[in-house]
């Protein structure tokens, strides 16, 4: 719940749309990692779900913070 609540104070203080929480499988993430308008991507979770994470993101040539 700690990262739900750190994202609810960000929403805040930021523009809209500057930082979201998104829960969600594969598909999702996928999805949202080759949009054309995400720059960047922060994940935390398991190590087999990371690993994925990481190889579409540098597919796509974007930052990110994975935290595995």
């Amino acid at each position: 719940m700690t990262p739900l609540f750190l994202a609810y104070g960000a929403t805040k203080s930021l523009p809209p749309g500057v930082v979201n929480v998104i829960h969600g499988g594969v598909s999702i993430s996928s999805d949202l990692i080759s949009h054309k308008d995400i720059e960047a991507v922060s994940f935390v979770g398991s190590t087999t779900v990371g690993k994925k994470v990481y190889d579409t993101v540098a597919k796509h040539g974007k930052r990110s913070q994975i935290n595995m």
